[in-house]
């Protein structure tokens, strides 16, 4: 049994999780080719985190001092880099690191399970990156870290989120030393 211990969420079998999501994959396939989502999810097993108590960090001392990383899942990508594949019925498990002084009109959107109008008219609706360099101009936060990251949510295999996206997305995410971070999902 190949057991893995996630901070704070417990033990996880991933091997009962990963021969789930394959009989849940083979069993929605036509649906999920479709993208008729509702049939393709009746049956999706999902992990239960009923008794297991959130995680919870205490954030800095100071947030005037602490340089924050923006993380978001709307599906952001920078002129120059690759779209994600939002065509893919099983996700796309990659993300992009964005300049945090980047002008948000120089991005595109690729993420075709939420409503973008909003998000397409002002980037700061699902990205609020504009937003945070004003409060880090005003002093109620001591700035951004150098990058920004932006992935696409929609992600329904958690086993590879556990064993491969998380992991990457904060060795990435670390390497800015942020002393706080902001999750935006979508």
């Amino acid at each position: 049994m190949a057991e893995r211990a996630i901070a704070g969420l417990g033990t996880l079998d991933m091997e009962r999780l990963r021969a789930g999501l394959d009989a849940w994959q083979a069993n929605a396939a036509e649906p999920l080719a479709r993208h008729e989502w509702t049939p393709a999810y009746l049956r999706y097993p999902l992990l239960d985190f009923r008794e297991t108590p959130p995680p919870w960090t205490a954030p800095p001392a100071d947030l005037r001092r602490a340089r924050v990383a923006l993380i978001g899942s709307a599906g952001l990508y920078a002129r120059g880099q690759s779209s994600y594949d939002a065509e893919n019925p099983l996700g796309d498990y990659t993300f992009r690191a964005l300049p945090s002084g980047m002008d948000l009109r120089e991005t595109g959107i690729a993420h075709d399970h939420f409503d973008s109008t909003a998000a397409r008219e002002d980037r700061n609706a699902v990205f609020p990156l504009e937003r945070l360099r004003e409060l880090a101009e005003a002093g109620e936060i001591g700035g951004l870290t150098p990058h920004a990251f932006a992935f696409m949510g929609y992600q329904p295999n958690y086993v590879t989120l556990i064993e491969r996206f998380i992991p990457d997305l904060l060795d990435a995410v670390m390497a800015d030393r942020p002393d706080a971070a902001m999750l935006v999902p979508v």
